[in-house]
């Protein structure tokens, strides 16, 4: 059975590689994904799993601080965030690719 519940993950990520980062979220319900405050994802509506895209530019070896907003409005729910790199092939970003948050 579904229900009803919002989730906030926060921390900081480090990519190994330079360049033009895809970031692919597959959601149910709403989800916002923001990198140092911008958006990157954002979709507040109900719906069934779907997958967004947005894309970032990172410097490899630099930590960017990165907030996860999730709300399930019932029914079924799931979040999945991956991410892809020229030199990197699409995979799920795990917890441990989120290093603890700075005070913010």
């Amino acid at each position: 059975p579904g229900s009803q519940y919002s989730v906030k993950w926060k921390g900081w990520i480090t990519a190994p590689y330079s360049g033009i980062w895809t970031i692919t979220e597959t959601s149910d319900d709403a989800i916002g994904i923001y990198l140092d405050g911008s958006p990157v994802v954002e979709d507040w509506a109900a719906h069934g799993p779907r997958e967004k895209s947005g894309t970032i530019v990172l410097t490899g070896g630099e930590a960017r601080y990165l907030e996860i907003y999730h709300i399930n409005y019932g029914g079924g729910a799931v979040a999945k965030l991956e991410w892809s790199h020229p030199l990197v092939p699409r995979q799920i970003f795990h917890e441990c690719g989120l290093a603890r948050p700075h005070h913010r």
